[in-house]
């Protein structure tokens, strides 16, 4: 999500270092799921402080191949925007 481009794997160029705030990260995310009409899957290297509602934790990895590499799964159910209501 920080280079805003899906993936299989971590491209090693310059967009790879892009240092976006997590909120945006998030919401791209979410942006993804709901143009792809299906859940997608998010590899992050850091645990949510706070889970969405639409976020589903799937599994965790500690220690990767780099010993402090670890990696949380989660699962972002597309969910439509919400529309305002008049007042």
């Amino acid at each position: 999500p920080s280079s805003d481009r899906p993936g299989t794997f971590i491209v090693w160029d310059d967009a790879r270092w892009e240092k976006t705030p997590r909120e945006a990260a998030i919401e791209r995310i979410r942006n993804l799921a709901r143009s792809e009409g299906a859940g997608v899957i998010a590899v992050l290297s850091y645990p949510l402080a706070v889970v969405p509602p639409d976020f589903d934790l799937l599994a965790t990895f500690d220690g990767s191949i780099v010993f402090d590499e670890n990696y949380w799964l989660y699962r972002v159910n597309p969910r439509p925007l919400l529309e305002e209501q008049p007042l």
